[in-house]
């Protein structure tokens, strides 16, 4: 029988008639189911898709090519590893983890923790998935668990070491409530280069609720200027309108401890993001352009700092933020 997963977990009568029949899985998808469900350790295999993880509705969410999306894939070739605590009495919080080497088993170390803050943690089994595929699991993972447990809403983690955790983690606003990415958190803004230039930038809407959640940025591998590199893209996203970002305060060697998950849930529970209308706030482009270039400043990016402050003068000269912007560039001049 083929039911919302196969592995250790039997289907029952009504879970075979919700993905029999579409319209009762889609009221389904709405009110959590109360049966009960397994608790513990385990592994399953899900069968059925997210309708946001559709390939047409990935591409259009990413606003990229089919090159960096890569193909679409098929969930019945995506193992998972769960572990759900005991206590059923709550609804749980939910963390979709994906990670880029290696088999994520939910290691003993780590279920005193998951059962602390009260969350079921789901994990990726493969590595190196493209981004399709990465981002359209993590997606149904969200889809199909939240059917089959009560989920609390405002506490939907995504948790990532893989080099597209970010970018799922800012175009899935919609889904996640926060998100932690360690180790390569530099596809918004491509710090690695040297630079603080965008390197892709999200819808707006989607963005905006990117914004609004919390995002942990965790240590990077060794051989980072760690300072400059966390400091600096701290910087620049703050100045591109994102209010809550942090940065995990465990370094390289605990990362994936169950210290380190402590810590980075603590974070994303420090923030609950408040009901958002999808449509972004008006942006205030001329602040934008001064935010933006005063972060270079801050990171010692002098020149690119001096271009943003130029195209503001030229654009909106009237602008008080250009008046600020001039200023800059004096205070720059006699140095």
């Amino acid at each position: 029988m083929r039911g919302w997963l196969t592995g250790t977990i039997a289907a029952s009568a009504f879970l075979f008639l919700a993905f029999a029949n579409p319209l009762l899985a889609d009221n389904a998808a709405t009110q959590p189911t109360t049966l009960p469900a397994q608790t513990g350790v385990f592994d399953v295999t899900l069968t059925q898709r997210s309708p946001l993880s559709d390939y047409a509705k990935l591409q259009q969410r990413f606003g990229t090519d089919k090159n960096e999306l890569g193909p679409d894939y098929n969930l019945a070739d995506q193992p998972l590893s769960v572990y759900v605590p005991s206590d059923s009495s709550k609804p749980y919080g939910l963390v979709v983890l994906s990670i880029q080497d290696g088999d994520p088993v939910i290691f003993d170390q780590w279920r005193p923790i998951l059962d602390k803050h009260h969350l079921i943690m789901v994990g990726t089994k493969k590595d190196h998935l493209p981004l399709a595929t990465n981002a359209g699991v993590c997606l149904d993972v969200v889809y199909n668990f939240k059917q089959h447990y009560a989920i609390d809403p405002a506490r939907i983690y995504l948790v990532g070491l893989s080099k597209y955790i970010e970018p799922i983690g800012l175009c899935t606003g919609d889904v996640f409530t926060a998100g932690t990415y360690a180790w390569w958190p530099d596809y918004f803004r491509q710090i690695g280069t040297g630079t603080l230039e965008v390197k892709y930038k999200p819808a707006p809407a989607l963005l905006r609720l990117a914004n609004e959640h919390i995002q942990v940025i965790a240590p990077a591998p060794q051989g980072y200027d760690d300072k400059w590199f966390f400091n600096a893209i701290n910087v620049a996203m703050k100045a591109d309108g994102f209010e809550h970002v942090v940065v995990a305060p465990v370094g390289h060697d605990q990362v994936l401890s169950d210290t380190w998950f402590d810590q980075i849930f603590t974070l994303m529970e420090s923030v609950k993001p408040a009901p958002s209308a999808i449509a972004p706030k008006p942006v205030d482009e001329p602040q934008q352009l001064l935010n933006v270039a005063q972060a270079y400043m801050s990171s010692g990016l002098t020149n690119r700092a001096r271009d943003k402050l130029e195209l503001l003068i030229q654009k909106y000269p009237l602008d008080p933020a250009a008046e600020k912007a001039k200023e800059l560039i004096s205070q720059q001049n006699n140095q």
